[in-house]
């Protein structure tokens, strides 16, 4: 028998990470916004998202803050020729030490709050977050961020592939491509990750406090 959500989310062993919620992917003025990117879905989304990490914070889960960027050490042929196909050069994604890196908005990590640069899709790649997870005996990753059809779900399917539980919030997730990239993107998630709503797993975790509290 496989483990229940609750089981899945216990705050010991979980942890929610925010994906490349920055300037670049999020704000009118950003890069993304630049190449005419429908930035409103994860406009609308953020809020939601600031409230959610609220309520992950009072529930005590750790957050890691994921942020993409880029230098001319970490391009390469491989990313210039993908930024080509995709138009996406001029302005350039996410360069080192520019606004567009910065989080965005109300999407801003606390003290205490890991902070990960990333240079790929997925946050596994080329970074050391396999080593935190599993340092801090973590089981479970909890994903919100942008995008969905992209960098989340990049993220998403490396996680399970490296034995992970995965959940992936679903209105705290969002894309430029569209609705429909959106939900399909989640409909193939439940394949082999928890899908959920942001209330649906902050009541999970109020009905374990109030479980403990009344033991």
């Amino acid at each position: 028998m496989g483990r229940s959500l609750a089981e899945k989310v216990n705050p010991k062993e979980s942890v929610v990470i925010v994906i490349d919620m920055q300037n670049d992917f999020c704000h009118e003025d950003g890069a993304h916004g630049k190449h005419g990117g429908d930035l409103s879905m994860g406009q609308e989304m953020a809020p939601r998202l600031a409230s959610f990490l609220e309520d992950v914070r009072r529930a005590g889960v750790p957050i890691i803050f994921a942020r993409c960027a880029l230098d001319e050490w970490s391009r390469s042929e491989v990313w210039e020729d993908a930024m080509d196909k995709r138009g996406l050069q001029d302005p350039p994604l996410c360069e080192e030490g520019t606004w567009g890196v910065e989080f965005y908005g109300p999407i801003q990590p606390r003290r205490g709050e890991r902070v990960m640069t990333k240079h790929r899709n997925s946050c596994f790649i080329g970074t050391d977050l396999d080593l935190i997870l599993r340092s801090r005996g973590i089981k479970t990753i909890i994903l919100t961020g942008v995008a969905t059809n992209g960098c989340v779900r990049s993220t998403g399917r490396d996680g399970y592939q490296t034995n992970y539980y995965v959940v992936f919030v679903e209105d705290c997730c969002a894309t430029s491509s569209g609705v429909q990239a959106h939900e399909e993107t989640m409909r193939h998630a439940r394949g082999y990750a928890e899908v959920v709503s942001a209330r649906d797993l902050v009541s999970v975790w109020q009905v374990a406090k109030r479980a403990l509290a009344a033991s």
